[in-house]
Protein backbone atom coordinates (compact mmCIF):
# COMPACT_ATOMS: atom_id res chain seq x y z
CA UNK A 1 0.00 0.00 0.00
CA UNK A 2 1.69 3.36 -0.57
CA UNK A 3 1.89 6.27 1.79
CA UNK A 4 -0.66 7.96 -0.05
CA UNK A 5 -3.40 5.24 0.22
CA UNK A 6 -2.71 4.93 4.11
CA UNK A 7 -2.82 8.86 4.77
CA UNK A 8 -6.44 8.68 2.99
CA UNK A 9 -7.29 5.33 4.99
CA UNK A 10 -6.86 7.31 8.22
CA UNK A 11 -7.60 10.75 7.90
CA UNK A 12 -10.35 10.08 5.26
CA UNK A 13 -13.04 7.86 6.63
CA UNK A 14 -16.53 8.94 6.67
CA UNK A 15 -17.88 10.54 10.12
CA UNK A 16 -21.74 9.47 9.55
CA UNK A 17 -23.58 8.27 6.68
CA UNK A 18 -26.07 10.21 4.68
CA UNK A 19 -29.79 8.72 4.55
CA UNK A 20 -32.06 10.27 2.18
CA UNK A 21 -35.29 10.98 4.04
CA UNK A 22 -38.15 9.72 2.09
CA UNK A 23 -41.41 12.41 1.09
CA UNK A 24 -43.98 11.05 3.49
CA UNK A 25 -46.44 12.93 1.47
CA UNK A 26 -47.54 12.94 -2.18
CA UNK A 27 -46.24 16.04 -3.70
CA UNK A 28 -47.57 17.86 -6.61
CA UNK A 29 -46.08 17.51 -10.11
CA UNK A 30 -46.24 21.16 -10.60
CA UNK A 31 -46.51 23.28 -7.36
CA UNK A 32 -48.59 26.34 -7.68
CA UNK A 33 -46.28 29.33 -7.41
CA UNK A 34 -46.48 32.02 -4.67
CA UNK A 35 -48.14 34.49 -7.36
CA UNK A 36 -50.95 31.60 -7.29
CA UNK A 37 -51.72 31.21 -3.84
CA UNK A 38 -51.74 34.41 -2.58
CA UNK A 39 -52.85 37.52 -5.20
CA UNK A 40 -50.22 40.46 -5.25
CA UNK A 41 -51.39 44.04 -5.19
CA UNK A 42 -49.47 46.22 -6.87
CA UNK A 43 -50.30 49.61 -6.86
CA UNK A 44 -50.38 51.21 -10.51
CA UNK A 45 -49.80 54.96 -10.70
CA UNK A 46 -51.40 55.62 -14.13
CA UNK A 47 -54.77 53.41 -12.91
CA UNK A 48 -54.76 56.11 -10.13
CA UNK A 49 -54.37 59.36 -11.91
CA UNK A 50 -56.87 57.82 -14.95
CA UNK A 51 -58.91 57.42 -11.93
CA UNK A 52 -58.83 60.94 -10.51
CA UNK A 53 -59.23 62.19 -14.11
CA UNK A 54 -62.84 60.09 -14.64
CA UNK A 55 -65.12 62.67 -12.21
CA UNK A 56 -68.42 62.81 -13.53
CA UNK A 57 -69.46 66.02 -14.73
CA UNK A 58 -72.05 66.40 -11.24
CA UNK A 59 -68.48 66.87 -9.63
CA UNK A 60 -67.31 69.33 -12.47
CA UNK A 61 -67.46 72.70 -12.97
CA UNK A 62 -71.03 73.30 -11.06
CA UNK A 63 -71.04 77.26 -11.30
CA UNK A 64 -69.97 79.25 -14.38
CA UNK A 65 -67.09 80.85 -12.14
CA UNK A 66 -65.72 77.07 -11.86
CA UNK A 67 -66.05 76.33 -15.91
CA UNK A 68 -64.03 79.26 -16.00
CA UNK A 69 -61.03 79.06 -14.29
CA UNK A 70 -61.30 75.38 -14.91
CA UNK A 71 -60.73 76.27 -18.60
CA UNK A 72 -58.38 79.06 -17.72
CA UNK A 73 -56.54 76.51 -15.62
CA UNK A 74 -56.34 74.32 -19.04
CA UNK A 75 -55.20 76.99 -21.21
CA UNK A 76 -52.18 77.44 -18.64
CA UNK A 77 -50.97 74.24 -18.20
CA UNK A 78 -51.14 73.79 -21.59
CA UNK A 79 -48.92 77.20 -22.29
CA UNK A 80 -46.77 75.53 -20.20
CA UNK A 81 -46.56 72.21 -22.08
CA UNK A 82 -48.49 69.76 -20.41
CA UNK A 83 -49.71 67.43 -22.58
CA UNK A 84 -53.89 67.45 -22.86
CA UNK A 85 -55.00 64.59 -20.77
CA UNK A 86 -52.36 65.77 -17.90
CA UNK A 87 -53.78 69.14 -18.04
CA UNK A 88 -57.36 67.70 -18.13
CA UNK A 89 -56.25 65.94 -15.10
CA UNK A 90 -54.45 68.00 -13.02
CA UNK A 91 -57.37 70.87 -13.45
CA UNK A 92 -59.93 68.66 -12.81
CA UNK A 93 -57.76 67.83 -9.22
CA UNK A 94 -57.53 71.35 -8.45
CA UNK A 95 -61.58 72.30 -8.73
CA UNK A 96 -61.61 69.01 -6.06
CA UNK A 97 -59.13 71.16 -4.26
CA UNK A 98 -60.89 74.09 -4.52
CA UNK A 99 -64.06 72.45 -3.21
CA UNK A 100 -62.36 71.59 -0.48
CA UNK A 101 -62.05 74.43 1.90
CA UNK A 102 -59.14 73.23 4.67
CA UNK A 103 -56.81 72.11 1.58
CA UNK A 104 -54.05 74.97 1.35
CA UNK A 105 -51.97 72.76 -0.55
CA UNK A 106 -50.68 73.41 -4.23
CA UNK A 107 -49.99 71.66 -7.04
CA UNK A 108 -46.55 72.16 -9.07
CA UNK A 109 -48.27 72.85 -12.54
CA UNK A 110 -49.58 76.16 -10.91
CA UNK A 111 -46.43 77.65 -9.87
CA UNK A 112 -44.09 80.40 -11.95
CA UNK A 113 -41.48 79.08 -12.01
CA UNK A 114 -43.30 74.93 -13.74
CA UNK A 115 -42.59 74.43 -17.40
CA UNK A 116 -42.09 71.29 -18.88
CA UNK A 117 -42.36 69.10 -16.44
CA UNK A 118 -39.87 70.53 -14.33
CA UNK A 119 -38.84 73.39 -11.53
CA UNK A 120 -36.86 75.86 -12.67
CA UNK A 121 -35.60 77.10 -9.45
CA UNK A 122 -35.53 72.95 -8.39
CA UNK A 123 -36.82 73.41 -4.84
CA UNK A 124 -39.21 71.15 -5.38
CA UNK A 125 -38.85 67.60 -6.67
CA UNK A 126 -40.36 67.06 -10.14
CA UNK A 127 -40.75 63.98 -11.78
CA UNK A 128 -43.30 61.79 -12.73
CA UNK A 129 -46.43 61.89 -11.05
CA UNK A 130 -45.28 64.76 -8.58
CA UNK A 131 -47.35 67.54 -10.17
CA UNK A 132 -50.37 65.18 -9.77
CA UNK A 133 -49.81 65.38 -5.84
CA UNK A 134 -50.88 68.63 -4.26
CA UNK A 135 -47.93 69.44 -1.85
CA UNK A 136 -47.13 72.89 0.38
CA UNK A 137 -43.85 74.59 -1.37
CA UNK A 138 -41.77 77.35 -0.20
CA UNK A 139 -40.74 78.27 -3.22
CA UNK A 140 -44.41 78.37 -4.84
CA UNK A 141 -44.96 82.01 -6.43
CA UNK A 142 -48.17 82.62 -8.40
Amino acid sequence: MSLLKQWQKKHLQPAATAIVATVATKAEINPPTVAVVAEIAVADAQKQINEQADLTSAHMARTEQESALYDARLLSFKGKGMANDAANAIAKRLIERDNDQADDRRSCAECKSFYANRCKRHISPIGGLSIYTLHRCKGFTE
